[in-house]
């Protein structure tokens, strides 16, 4: 495990590989095999692992989630959304698992489900700058510009260095610049 930790991921797969013939039956050691291959980028070897550590250990909402991940990165929303929700029933406090089923349905085009979503996630852990920013980018989506930078901001507050939220706000910051001059503009007009 700590060979993974450290990055030596490929190393730490082959010392996994090798205990395995003896232990086809742990479902860590299987999750373990499963969540190295994704690292690699094998995600259909990863997915058949975690799978397999699943059949031993159901109630695993940490492998739910990062099945879901995966078969979001795949483009496999539906499935993605029924991992999610499977981690959630599992542990309903689950927060990264309440944060990527918002990605999620945002990729679905349901933003008040994801809304929803995120919501859920920020009360339970509401310290977390990537939470904010995911629920900022739906409502800068539904076009609520001022909803968006608050939220930013809030991400901000956690994560100031972060430039992807300052990129995201100075977009947000923008549309609103641009939605002013343009009411500037047809007020102007009406006679």
């Amino acid at each position: 495990i700590q060979l993974q930790k450290s990055g030596r991921v490929g190393d730490a797969l082959d010392l996994y590989e090798e205990l395995l013939p003896g232990q086809r039956n742990n479902a860590r050691l299987l999750y373990l095999i499963g969540t190295a291959y994704l690292q690699l980028g094998r995600k259909e070897e990863g997915m058949v692992q975690i799978k397999r550590s699943l059949a031993l250990d159901p109630a695993n909402a940490v492998a739910h989630n990062n099945i879901g991940v995966t078969l979001r990165e795949l483009g496999r929303m539906d499935e993605a959304l029924a991992s999610f929700n499977k981690a959630l029933a599992i542990d309903p406090n689950y927060s990264s698992a309440l944060n990527n089923r918002g990605n999620v349905l945002r990729d679905l085009k349901r933003a008040e489900d994801a809304l929803a979503s995120y919501d859920r996630a920020l009360a339970i852990k509401g310290d977390n700058a990537e939470f904010y920013n995911n629920r900022a980018v739906v409502l800068q989506e539904l076009n609520r510009l001022n909803d968006a930078v608050v939220n930013y901001d809030k991400a901000l507050s956690i994560s100031p260095d972060n430039a992807n939220i300052h990129y995201n706000r100075g977009n947000a910051l923008l549309g609103l610049k641009r939605d002013r001059k343009s009411t500037r503009l047809n007020s102007s007009h009406i006679t």
